[in-house]
């Protein structure tokens, strides 16, 4: 550009010189470093000096002359003049330039920061958005600047309705001053921080209701104005779920605490009849056989294992009724009927313990639809319960009732006995729950009677209300059950269903005790690896006439099975060895020499599915351990009067 600017004004100056006489002015060329300063600064405004200085005026100032240097002062005062100022103006045009250079570098950077800063902003509103937590900018002055989506949604607010206001508008109104001192505070300190964690607090939606939250603070860099991030979480749900899981923990442990509570309680009970079978033995070892003492000593033993037998069987009900595998059998049953005779069953217990029973029942029938066994020991449970939990000179009072309104029949035992607290009421029918006792236990049970009893009930359709005054002011336990349908006659050839029932403990069969003389003669093989127990049950039938073989294992079963050709075979179904009674059971019916044989098994299972599996291995008759001996005896009865293979079990 200066060499441009330098040639065309030197040829302007020459071409100016041929029209003025040969001298042109040489302001002329002073337009060459003007112009080249102007558009280029320094650089080439010195350049162009240069050039018209030495070529412009000193070689080509006079046409055809050669390079020469000024002869005269005016010639140097213009050579100088021409220098000088060349100089001057690309100075201040390099100075004009450089602050233009300066401005437009400003103004550059000033509209990349305007950029950055929308950009910057708009990323910041598209991450507010995008994140699922509550979100709202504040200033110093305690002013919402920005909110997103969540946050509107979460407060119940549009989110311009929330811009510019302030923001104790989201705080409840009794923790506005602390949150003002508390906002003060992180302005003097701001730092990212997390509030709520561990302790309460809570927001204000629009509606004005409240709910816990967790709020996290950020200070937002490079804001002038101390603008802070709040993230706000609402933790309701996560409340809920830790409070629920303290209420589970809690019933964790209170369930932990029942369990050892009832382990303890069960070894009491059980060592209870045990301390009295031990010594009754003990005696019996002392005695000559011929003592009539060990008669009285043999009914110890009996009433003690009927009472183990008894826990054993609530136990199990229990467990029954809450797998949904208890079966009843149901009949159009006179519930008068059975509570009288029930009622009656229990009087002279009760009246032995210095209680008097009150029986008031209508002579009338009330039917109902149920298992007549199972409504007699709703009603022995009750009366048990009331017995044990009444002091001497108590009346206990039975009443039944029929309510045509509801259509239901109600069964009612009162007592004057110790009463129920009301932190023991609401918790009365659950599993292994008693009331407080002391040491000694005096009035006994697992806990069960209640929880059994209220079973029973919901599984005929009806249920059980207690109700108590308070402590030492007695209780009331009232049962009630629907009423039978108007036509529901008496099936044909059903028994009676309003007689007592057995007793407890003891295995219902149908048949009559079987007398020494009707017993006849079997071949019966024990299999049962418990030795005590093997050799008192092969005691038990050799006394009543049979023939009687022991052993431990299957493999010896089935051996001794082929070479005796028993009548009989009784099995337990958890014996040693890779041979159970399940497999004894397949063995022997796959054998045709076996084809007669007559298989019972034993087990501590008697529900429908152990029924059931032992019926499919084989086998002819399932009873409970310990096995009723009557019950037993009645089976081996039949096994001899119909022959061998033709009794239904």
């Amino acid at each position: 550009m200066a060499l441009a600017c330098s040639i065309a004004f030197i040829a302007l100056r020459i071409a100016m010189s041929e029209g003025l006489g040969g001298r042109a002015p040489t302001l002329i060329l002073l337009a060459a470093p003007l112009v080249a300063s102007w558009f280029g600064g320094w650089g080439p405004g010195l350049l162009a000096t240069l050039l018209c200085t030495f070529i412009g005026e000193l070689a080509l100032a006079q046409p055809g002359q050669a390079f020469g240097w000024p002869n005269s002062p005016d010639e140097w005062g213009r050579v100088v003049m021409l220098f000088a100022y060349g100089l001057i103006f690309s100075g201040f045009n390099e100075s004009r330039l450089r602050s233009l250079r300066i401005a437009s570098a400003r103004q550059e950077n000033l509209l990349r920061a305007q950029q950055e800063l929308a950009l910057r902003e708009q990323r910041m509103r598209e991450t507010l958005e995008a994140s699922p937590a509550a979100m709202v900018v504040v200033n110093r002055a305690g002013l919402i600047e920005l909110v997103n989506s969540q946050a509107g949604r979460l407060f119940g607010w549009d989110r311009e309705q929330l811009v510019g206001q302030p923001i104790d508008l989201l705080v409840p109104e009794p923790a506005r001053h602390q949150h003002a001192a508390h906002r003060a505070t992180f302005h003097a300190n701001p730092s990212a921080r997390v509030m709520g964690a561990g302790r309460d607090l809570r927001a204000r939606r629009r509606d004005g209701t409240e709910f816990p939250v967790e709020v996290g603070l950020t200070p937002l860099q490079g804001s002038s104005s101390g603008l802070v991030l709040a993230t706000v979480i609402d933790i309701s749900s996560r409340q809920e779920a830790a409070d629920a899981l303290r209420e589970n923990a809690e019933r964790l442990r209170e369930t932990d605490r029942r369990k050892d509570d009832f382990i303890a309680v069960l070894a009491h009970e059980l060592r209870n009849p045990l301390a009295p079978v031990r010594s009754a033995v003990e005696i019996m070892r002392r005695l000559d056989p011929g003592d009539p003492r060990l008669a009285r000593i043999r009914e110890v033993i009996a009433r003690q294992v009927d009472h183990m037998t008894r826990l054993i069987d609530d136990l199990l009900d229990v467990s029954r009724i809450g797998r949904g595998k208890l079966a009843l059998r149901f009949d159009r049953c006179n519930l008068a009927q059975i509570a009288r005779d029930t009622a009656e069953d229990y009087q002279a217990s009760l009246e032995s313990e210095g209680l008097r029973l009150l029986i008031d029942v209508p002579e009338t029938p009330i039917w109902v639809e149920g298992d007549a066994v199972r409504l007699a020991q709703m009603l022995g449970n009750l009366l048990n319960n009331a017995g044990r939990f009444s002091h001497a000179g108590g009346l206990i009072t039975v009443e039944v009732r029929v309510d045509m309104v509801l259509q239901q029949a109600m069964m009612r035992v009162a007592d004057t006995g110790v009463g129920i607290g009301s932190e023991l009421l609401g918790r009365l029918f659950n599993p292994f729950e008693q009331g407080a006792q002391d040491l000694s236990r005096s009035r006994g049970g697992l806990g069960l009677g209640l929880a059994l009893t209220q079973g029973l009930a919901t599984l005929h359709g009806g249920h059980i209300e207690a109700k108590s005054p308070g402590p030492d002011l007695g209780a009331t336990f009232t049962l009630w059950l629907p009423l039978a349908s108007e036509h529901a006659g008496e099936r044909p050839g059903a028994d009676p269903v309003g007689a007592s029932p057995p007793p407890t403990g003891s295995a219902s069969t149908g048949l009559a005790p079987v007398a020494a003389q009707d017993r006849s003669r079997l071949r019966i093989l024990v299999v049962e690896d418990n030795l005590d127990a093997a050799e008192t049950l092969g005691e038990l039938l050799a006394l009543s006439g049979h023939e009687v073989e022991v052993c431990h294992d299957g493999e010896a079963g089935v051996a001794l099975a082929k070479q005796g050709s028993p009548d009989v075979l009784i099995s337990d179904l958890g014996l040693p060895g890779e041979m159970d009674g399940y497999q004894l059971a397949r063995r022997l019916r796959a054998d045709p020499q076996q084809k007669g044989l007559y298989l019972i098994a034993l087990s501590g299972y008697a529900d429908g599915p152990a029924r059931a599996r032992s019926q499919e291995a084989g086998f002819d008759a399932h009873l409970p351990k310990p096995p009723d001996i009557q019950q037993l005896e009645a089976l081996l009865l039949q096994v001899a009067r119909r022959g061998v293979g033709q009794v239904a079990s």
